[in-house]
């Protein structure tokens, strides 16, 4: 009997003998269902952006990162609208199939997005469900196919895969492989039955349980605390103080070559005999105050920002080393101390009280050998997007997808009203700088090409998509661009943010700084850190020849000579 005649033989007793169950059963041509099948999902990112496609119809296998005949920007795969274990991309099928396998990809065209590992689940009515036990594995990058054999075929309606593990964000396409149904014929088999017996004996158990008290002694012996009742004096003054930032000097024929810096507060003593050294953020009582390095030639200005700000009635210069003789020229930085609570959003400046006017009419003459601005007392340009700003290159920790050309979400994204948009070659310039990846250690650097002064910080979110925004943040300030100091008091102000990805919020930051570099560092976001900025101010300048300052507005187009970062002539 040859081989042919055999397989008929076979087929005739056992039915037809069925053909490999390896079809792809949802998406017809790699672009749409098949007839009768859906997909759903739990959720899509930006439902509210109607020029982006994010829904379970990009989920296909192969999808591509693509615009549609009206301008619409297809992204290259479904993304779920929130990160949970919850998420999932369903199948319905107009009747049951016979699963065997499941294929996945990453998300094409941008943002290394990708599901690490899923669970399956699977239903006859779309109403119960049932989970394999088993997790699967799926993807390592954004574009390679991952197959998973199934444990065993499973026959249902819906299938659902559930993320469980992500690499930056929920993002997926995918292709279930298996066939239809086929019937089969079960014959009932032939069993026999017996009894059987188990017998089984019960005697009792007796555990024999010994319970003897335990005694533990306790010793009570009253305990006295010894407490002073004497008063404690503590002299205050009435007169307003003021919140010191930096120290600044100068000398004439001979040059004071380091300087302390001594404090008087308000608490300490009324009458100002009470002098404390200042001390780096952190240093007790015994330990020695801080030498800031002073100057070493006869005109240049010399800066020193101090480890954190202080609020005093009287400070002295306490010279430690000099050049031939101890001489100098000095002045202090910083603002009245009613202007130091925690910074709050807010739209405009507002109004001053003759009290506040004059306070403040008192720093800013303190500042006029360094300051100009457009007018004589606002200093209120925007530095990064007004003709009268500074000049600046933007940098950051890190950048989203900095490796596509196609996809800009580079530094120079986050300046504030930065719009997205394509440029001539087709790239996507996103409408706000975002990192590469969501934690507390990303920031957004200014770095300007020389010192500013800057009063106040204005923010915006990611326009053009996906809801993403920066709730709370806090700034830091340099003036050399290496160390770096917190915007307010201790550790920093925590600055409100945004609420949606357009409206501007401007926070004053309390007392004005001196800086040639500014960051913003994210602490809380919605969805993604995303953020456009800008700093109100106005630059630090001086006449050619080395003289008094000009306080006429120049736009930043033209050539103004600037002092170096902590020097001026």
């Amino acid at each position: 009997m040859d081989l042919r005649t055999l397989c008929v033989i076979i087929a005739c007793i056992y039915g037809t003998i069925s053909a490999p169950c390896t079809d792809k059963l949802v998406f017809d041509s790699g672009t749409t269902p098949k007839p009768g099948v859906t997909v759903t999902a739990s959720s899509e990112y930006g439902t509210s952006d109607t020029n982006h496609i994010y829904g379970p119809s990009r989920a296909f296998l192969n999808a591509k990162k693509d615009r549609d005949a009206s301008g619409h920007v297809l992204i290259g795969a479904w993304s779920a609208g929130t990160l949970d274990t919850k998420q999932y991309v369903q199948v319905e099928f107009p009747s049951p199939k016979d699963i065997s396998a499941i294929s996945t990809q990453g998300r094409n065209g941008c943002c290394k997005q990708w599901v690490t590992k899923y669970k399956v689940q699977y239903s006859d009515d779309c109403q119960t469900w049932q989970t394999l036990p088993q997790e699967m594995t799926g993807n390592v990058d954004e574009n390679s196919v991952v197959t998973q054999t199934l444990p065993a075929p499973i026959t249902a309606k819906c299938v659902r895969i559930n993320p469980t593990v992500w690499n930056h964000h929920i993002s997926m396409r995918m292709e279930l492989i298996g066939c239809d149904v086929t019937p089969t014929t079960t014959l009932p088999p032939t069993t026999t039955t017996q009894p059987t017996t188990v017998a089984v004996t019960t005697q009792p158990t007796t555990v024999p349980v010994t319970t003897q008290p335990t005694t533990v002694p306790v010793t009570t012996q009253p305990t006295t605390v010894p407490v002073t009742t004497q008063p404690t004096t503590v002299p205050v003054t009435t007169q307003p103080t003021t919140t010191v930032k930096p120290v600044v000097t100068t000398t004439i024929s001979n040059q004071v070559t380091t300087t302390k810096a001594q404090i008087t507060t308000a608490a300490q003593s009324a009458t100002s005999a009470a002098i404390a050294p200042h001390k780096a953020s952190g240093e007790s009582l015994i330990k020695s105050s801080k030498t800031f390095t002073g100057n070493t030639d006869e005109d240049t200005v010399v800066t020193n920002n101090l480890t954190a700000p202080v609020t005093a009635k009287c400070i002295r210069v306490n010279p430690a080393t000099w050049h031939h003789h101890i001489a100098m020229r000095m002045d202090l930085i910083g603002c009245d101390s009613t202007q130091t609570t925690a910074a709050s959003a807010t739209t405009t400046l507002g109004a001053v009280t003759s009290s506040q006017q004059s306070s403040q009419t008192t720093m800013v003459t303190a500042l006029t050998t360094m300051l100009p601005a457009k007018s004589n007392t606002s200093c209120g340009d925007s530095l990064l997007t007004s003709p009268y700003g500074a000049s600046f290159t933007m940098t950051s920790s890190s950048e989203k997808e900095e490796l596509d050309p196609s996809q800009v979400y580079s530094p120079d994204r986050g300046v504030l009203n930065k719009q997205e948009l394509f440029d001539m070659n087709g790239n996507l310039l996103m409408g706000a700088w975002s990192p590469d990846t969501n934690n507390v250690n990303q920031y957004l650097q200014v770095n300007f090409t020389s010192p500013v002064i800057i009063r106040d910080v204005t923010t915006q979110g990611r326009n053009g998509c996906c809801q993403d925004w920066v709730t709370q943040y806090k700034l830091q300030y340099s003036t050399d661009c290496v160390t770096w100091l917190p915007v307010g008091t201790g550790a920093g102000t925590t600055f409100t943010g945004n609420t949606d990805q357009d409206t501007q919020v401007k926070n004053s930051l309390g007392c004005v700084i001196t800086a040639k570099c500014m960051r913003l560092i994210p602490l809380v976001w919605n969805n993604n850190i995303a953020v456009r900025m800008d700093f109100t101010g106005c630059k630090i300048r001086q006449s050619p020849a080395g003289g008094a300052t000009t306080t006429s507005p120049v736009p930043a187009t033209q050539s103004v000579p600037q002092p170096a970062v902590t020097a001026q002539g």
